[in-house]
């Protein structure tokens, strides 16, 4: 009896945390707390080119007329201003309105851009 009890227990605890992966995404979320906007953008991946072309837009599309934008990165592969200027070319107009600020390596912080997802 006991045997049967345990294989038993044993078979619902298997089960209880099986997972299946249904695949990833990648969400970038710009926010601009104090204004109340964010403008998000879901990809299939997470390359450079996609990043680039994403800062892009949020700097000529939706923040047209801002003489600066301040961007605050995590330091991802994807994020240097090298990978912008690989992508998008050094005389891109962008880049004399767009700032980066890197976030430091040594210390945690608090990710706006979860916040907003939460």
């Amino acid at each position: 009896m006991s045997i049967f009890l345990f294989s038993l227990i044993f078979l619902v605890l298997e089960i209880d945390y099986h997972y299946k992966r249904q695949g990833t995404r990648n969400i970038s979320v710009p926010v601009e707390p104090k204004g109340g906007k964010h403008v998000v953008k879901a990809t299939k991946r997470r390359i450079k080119k996609d990043y680039a072309l994403y800062i892009h837009d949020l700097v000529a599309i939706h923040y047209s007329k801002a003489e600066k934008v301040h961007v605050v990165a995590d330091n991802l592969n994807t994020h240097p201003l090298k990978c912008l200027k690989t992508i998008l070319r050094d005389n891109c107009p962008i880049f004399d309105r767009l700032v980066l600020h890197f976030t430091p390596l040594c210390v945690s912080w608090l990710n706006q851009a979860e916040l907003e997802i939460w």
